[in-house]
This record gives C-alpha cells, structure tokens and sequence, in this order.
C-alpha cells in the first residue's frame, strides 16, 4: 500500500512540473504573441438600421495593450454617437482603420485613420499613433524613450536645426531656424519607433502652432547618444507589417552650422590628445554658453570615452583625428600612416553612431610631402593653429587663461589639451571673457567658411 501511495505521488509530482513547464511556455508565447499578430478586430455597431459604425483595431494578445487599443476604439465610437443630428440619416457614418507601422520583439506601433461624417457634413479623416512596449506592457510617450528629456530636446532641436538649414526643399526664415534650436519634446505631436528609425510628426516651421504637419524619420544610430539602450537597438519587424514613409529621412549627421553672425569677432578653440577624464567637463562649459571647440582626439582613447565622444558630437562641436597614439608621422611607413590614421576614423565613427572626421591634425605639427599626400588621399583637411598656449609645459591655470586671452584675435586657432585639468579650468574660465569681449566661439568648420 505505501509503494503504491510512492508510486501515485511520484505520477502527481511529474504531472505538475510537466503542468508547469507547459503554463510557462504558454504565458511565453502569449507576452511574445506580436511576432505574430492577429490581422485585427471588427466591430459593428449600429444605432438604428440606417447608421452604421465600423470600427477596427489590431488584436497582440497581451492584456494591458489590448485593453488600450480596445478603450481608444469604444471611445471614439460613443462620442461619435453624442454627435447631434439626425440619427436616421443613412450618410452619418464612423470608419476606424489601423495599420502595423512596427511590430517587433520589443516594441509595436499603430497608426490609426479616423474618418467621421457627421449628418449632413463631409467626411474628416484624423490620424492617431499609439506605440507599445510589449515587454513592459505599456504604452509609450516620447519622453520615455529617452535617457534625459532634457538632452534629447536640445539634441533633436540641433538635429533638426541642421538638417533643415542645408534642405534646399524648405525655406526657413533665421528665426524660424533659431526655434528649432528651441524644440521641445511637446513640440512633436505624435511618434512612431519603428524597425530601425524613429519618426517625428510635427511643423518645422511653427512648432507652437502648427499649421502644416510633416513627418522626419530619424534614424536609431543618429539618436544613439539619447535613446535608452532598449529601444536604441535595431527592432526586426514581423511579417505583415505596412511600410510607412516619410515627407524627410535624417541618415546621417548634417553638417552643424550655428547662427553665426559674419560681421562679428570669432575664434576657434581646439584642444588635443583627448578625449580625457577632463573632456566633459569643458563640455559642460561649453554648452553653458552656447559655444563650440574642436577636438583633435587619439583613437586608442576613443573606446573608453565613447559617451564623451557622442557628446561632443551632439553638441555640435567638431571632432578631428590626431592618429591612434601620436606618432611622428614622417618617421612612419605608408601602411604604418594608414593604421594610425584609419584606426581612429573607425574607432571614432563607431563610438558616435556613424560622425566621420573630415578633419586631421598631425602631431608635433610633423608633415612632410609623403604624409600630405597620403592625408589628402584620404579626403582629410589638415588644421594647424596660430596660438599654442603651451599648456602642456606650463601647468599652471592661471598662466594659460591670460595667454588665451592676450592672443585672442579675430579668426584665430587657439592650441590647447583637454587632458590636463589646469588646461581646462583655464579654458572654463576664458570661455565667457571671451564672449564678453564679443567673440563668437566656433568649430574649426564653421571658421573656414566665414574666415
């Protein structure tokens, strides 16, 4: 009998592991349903045999989304039904459609198109995006894909800034321009985060007001400074998917160009040999005052300041390449030259998410006919300076800020490392003396173009 009594609790026992490892899979299947969703639901609804309401949204098997979609349906169809008029008239009509923009491991987007006709009026037709995050069961607003809203306002801003100033389809008037310099995330009217981009609606034009919507897709590798690191991934879309478009698509950086007034003073402050455990702090600095510098960086430096590199980037500065590990480059072989030079391109463009420096600087400003010809070949300008601080034999603040600011002039390089602190608490300090002096603060790029 006791054998017997082993022998039937060891069968429950295995039924219920079985039982549990089959509910497990089940509940997997059921959170990961979107790889594969439900084409969408109908419902008809109809007030009288003379009015109808037909409404659709799509079906993800995942309770607290599904919910969501199902709440946004009903609700419009009973406001709909508020509408005054004559409920008999056979026109007054309710269409809601959708289409899958994205639907992928982590997130899914809907666009919704609503088409109302009210008794004895025309059609209107409205657009509504919701996107999901389908691990988290959520519903996504644009500042939750972001690290910092903050950052990713003025970020964007710049993008956008850029972007449209060199667009030869839109004319922008300065101040216009100067407002998207001002963007914020409320400025967007709606998103979609999509396989590999993420897609803005809004009025470049008049972000307050808008009157004309367009759409920018921006892609993931652009925004990677400021997207979150679970949505900053490419997301692979499951089958069935709409392919969506948009009026402007961002696949690289666009050159940076601030508002530079010509007729004023500029100079350009560029600092070597990082970046450094310095480097975000003059960043800081920088963008304290709405100003930018141009950074000479060694590439073996690069990996371990990656978030540094993207921030110098993001805020508009330019970024150069001074070889892997500041070699003498006229004692270097053609080859040696290449991966010094090539190493750096690559560690710098991988740590930015795709900026490629146009820019180079030689170290102990060693050039010689053989590595002219070989930075030329590579499509690289090479920038001196008319300045050198010689800050990195007189560590000594003080010193440094008052050679920076006995040298200034109108259209001058200034030398400096943002590897030594005395450096940049020197620079720190000069930044807005300098612009109290009516200096306008500017990357190498910029200053080329208007010097």
């Amino acid at each position: 009998m006791a054998r017997l009594r082993e022998k039937w609790l060891l069968a429950v026992n295995t039924l219920l592991v079985v039982g549990v490892f089959v509910a497990a899979f089940i509940c997997n299947y059921v959170i990961y349903a979107p790889k594969i969703p439900v084409s969408g639901q109908q419902i008809v609804r109809t007030d009288t045999p003379l009015r109808n309401y037909d409404v659709r949204y799509p079906a993800f098997h995942i309770g607290p989304i599904d919910e969501s979609l199902r709440s946004y349906a009903w609700q419009l169809t009973d406001a709909f039904l508020k509408e005054p008029g004559d409920r008999n008239n056979p026109h007054a009509k309710l269409t809601v459609n959708y289409a899958l923009l994205h639907d992928g491991q982590q997130t899914a987007s809907v666009r919704f198109a609503v088409t109302e006709q009210p008794a004895g009026k025309s059609p209107v037709t409205s657009y509504k995006m919701m996107t999901f995050d389908l691990r988290s069961q959520k519903q996504l607003a644009l500042s939750d894909l972001f690290k910092n809203q903050t950052d990713a306002s003025r970020f964007i801003g710049m993008l956008l800034h850029d972007y449209f100033q060199h667009d030869s389809r839109q004319r922008f008037t300065p101040g216009e321009l100067a407002e998207l310099l001002q963007l914020r995330l409320g400025d967007v009217r709606s998103f979609t985060l999509g396989e590999t981009s993420v897609t803005l609606s809004l009025d470049p034009h008049h972000l307050a007001q808008p009157e004309h919507m367009t759409t920018v897709s921006i892609k993931k590798s652009r925004l990677s400074p400021i997207l979150k690191d679970e949505y900053a991934r490419d997301d692979q879309n499951a089958a069935g998917v709409t392919a969506a478009t948009s009026a402007y698509t961002i696949t690289k950086m666009p050159r940076h160009e601030a508002l530079i007034d010509p007729k004023r003073k500029m100079l350009a402050l560029t600092f070597d040999d990082g970046p450094g455990a310095y480097t975000s702090q003059l960043l800081a600095a920088l963008r304290k005052h709405h100003a930018h510098a141009t950074f000479f960086m060694i590439g073996r430096q690069v990996p371990g300041y990656a978030n540094v590199v993207r921030q110098a980037v993001a805020d508009g500065n330019d970024v150069g390449d001074h070889t892997w590990d500041h070699p003498d480059l006229t004692r270097l072989s053609v080859k040696a030259m290449r991966s010094q030079l090539q190493r750096t391109q690559k560690a710098i463009e991988k740590a930015t998410g795709g900026y490629i420096p146009s820019l180079f600087r030689p170290p102990y400003e060693a050039l010689d006919t053989k590595v002219q010809k070989y930075i030329k070949s590579l499509n690289l300008e090479t920038v001196l300076w008319n300045v050198d601080t010689n800050d990195w034999l007189d560590r000594d603040s003080n010193i440094i800020y008052n050679r920076i600011m006995s040298q200034a002039g109108d259209g001058r390089v200034i030398l400096m490392h943002d590897i030594y602190a005395t450096s940049v608490d020197a620079a720190a300090r000069a930044i807005p003396q300098l612009e109290k002096r009516g200096y306008q603060l500017v990357t190498i790029s910029q200053l080329q173009e208007y010097r």
